[in-house]
């Protein structure tokens, strides 16, 4: 349609889900979850018209542009069933003011001194605005900032009137999209604690920790149980955990974890990896001190009457008995 060569060159972005964390006494003791990022700090492509007109690759990298940007925002709601235009982009924002009759400036440095003041953004974006003029680009901006959904700010983009190359950003900075998940609780939610008389009955359970989630953490915990385990997660960091029945703590990925077992069991089970862990097993049968499927690096182990540590690779470890199919770095 342009009649041009795109090559694609090397190019850089970021896909995050960003979490807020609570404090207690110092200790994180909550995250909180509502969004998810994208940052594409470098789009990089190097392009020509086929006929050596400038302006010809000038509008194909307008247009390009403009559908990158569209693309942050489309992936991710593809990708988690949203509703087209649920992202906060700036194709989202620029095509939101032009339906809702928000008139768009076109600010250059030959007229930023009357535009600029018209101009209802943050700090923040306004210095954002005079330092991209200042700097020779031309931006293209909603008169005010705009509300998508839950999400609130602006969108715009810092363009090289030569070239046509531009940066499409919102607010708080990002060259990409903002993708809001949850909207924050406008009551109070009522949290129901345990009964004291019923205190015991839990830390004898199957796992008084217990977080039965692909995608959980459990860090900075301590727990004893007389079952299955005595803290479950996918990812524990940070934790001991003690437990008279299969395992002290069983999960996928264990960091900085102590684990004990006094049954037939293991002291610190981390399927995939387990990272400066110690873990002992105390039972009369055989059993492990710590175990893993793949990867253990500064790991201990000690068991009474089996295998202080278990792992495909290991790397850094000692104990009362290491079996590995690799071993490296072993005293």
């Amino acid at each position: 349609m342009y009649k041009t060569v795109d090559i694609r060159l090397p190019s850089v972005g970021i896909f995050a889900a960003p979490t807020t964390i609570s404090y207690l006494f110092g200790i994180p003791a909550r995250a909180t979850y509502r969004s998810h990022q994208v940052d594409i700090k470098l789009n990089h492509s190097s392009i020509a018209a086929k006929d050596g007109n400038k302006n010809t690759s000038k509008l194909y990298v307008e247009n390009a542009g403009m559908l990158a940007s569209f693309l942050e925002g489309f992936v991710p709601e593809e990708l988690f069933y949203k509703s087209l235009g649920a992202g906060s982009n700036t194709a989202r924002l620029l095509d939101l003011a032009n339906t809702t009759a928000v008139p768009i400036h076109h600010i250059t440095a030959g007229n930023i001194s009357t535009q600029l003041p018209q101009l209802a953004h943050s700090d923040e974006v306004l210095q954002d605005v005079s330092n991209a003029v200042a700097s020779g680009l031309e931006v293209v901006i909603p008169r005010t900032a705009l509300t998508n959904h839950s999400w609130t700010g602006s969108g715009y983009i810092m363009r090289d009137p030569v070239t046509g190359s531009g940066d499409y950003r919102i607010s708080g900075g990002l060259s990409g999209d903002s993708q809001t998940d949850c909207a924050l609780a406008t009551k109070p939610v009522p949290v129901r604690y345990p009964k004291m008389s019923l205190l015991s009955t839990l830390l004898i359970a199957a796992s008084p920790i217990f977080i039965d989630d692909d995608g959980s953490v459990a860090q900075f915990c301590t727990a004893a149980s007389c079952g299955f385990a005595g803290i479950r997660a996918a990812v524990v960091s940070d934790c001991a955990a003690m437990n008279c029945g299969n395992y002290g703590i069983y999960s996928d990925v264990a960091s900085n974890c102590r684990g004990t077992c006094f049954e037939a069991g293991t002291g610190v089970y981390a399927y995939s990896a387990a990272y400066n862990c110690s873990g002992w097993n105390y039972g009369s049968a055989p059993g492990y001190g710590v175990y893993s499927s793949y990867l253990a690096t500064g790991c201990f182990g000690y068991s009474q009457g089996g295998t202080g540590l278990r792992a495909y690779i290991a790397n850094s470890c000692y104990g009362s008995f290491v079996t590995a199919t690799y071993k490296y770095n072993m005293p």
